[in-house]
């Protein structure tokens, strides 16, 4: 049974692009406008050959690492600080945290739902610390995440939401083949990645 496929629409001058390529997109021949449609087939994507990027779980020996690492300011108002997050995973049994770590280093933190009885698999936190950003950590965190729930029992998405706005992160996920749902939770839209 072939997987689940991925649209997105991109500028003609991407579909060559190595980085779609390398994600595993290729062209349909399809338009949307002026948009070439690309699909991502999740057999085959690419995962990195060498991933900088490993994500280890938190625990006494660098909780309070994972606890000094800092969004930028702009991102403050709409992310928890990770001592928050840690606190929140004591009191719901099925949240995931893991600090995301290059060589020894952490550089950021990710906590996800994982309820395999309902097929319940939710982005609930993602954050990169600010000197750590535009490095593509997060990218490759989140790819990790993506096929780690992907071999879950049951998943048959990933979700995760954020409040829309000019600085948020809709192009980072939508790059990711998340797309919007009509869901919404407060005032955070709801996107969802099929496998």
């Amino acid at each position: 049974m072939p997987l689940p496929w991925v649209p997105a629409a991109c500028p003609s001058r991407a579909v060559r692009s190595p980085f779609y390529l390398g994600l595993g997109f290729v062209a349909t021949g399809e338009m949307d406008g002026d948009e070439k449609v690309l699909e991502l087939r999740w057999a085959e994507a690419k995962p990195a050959s060498s991933p900088r990027v490993r994500l280890k779980p938190v625990d006494e020996d660098n909780i309070r690492a994972i606890c000094r690492l800092q969004a930028s300011d702009t991102q403050r108002k709409d992310v928890l600080d990770n001592a928050t997050s840690l606190a929140e995973s004591l009191f719901y049994s099925h949240l995931r945290s893991r600090g995301i770590y290059v060589g020894e280093e952490p550089v950021g933190f990710l906590m996800w739902e994982d309820k395999p009885e309902d097929g319940s698999y939710f982005l609930w936190r993602l954050m990169v610390d600010k000197n750590h950003q535009n490095k593509g950590y997060g990218r490759e965190a989140l790819l990790q995440l993506i096929e780690l729930v992907r071999k879950r029992p049951g998943a048959r998405e990933l979700k995760t939401s954020f409040v829309p706005g000019p600085e948020g992160p809709e192009g980072f996920y939508r790059r990711l083949g998340f797309v919007p749902s009509e869901q919404w939770i407060d005032d955070e839209r709801v996107y969802s990645l099929k496998y």
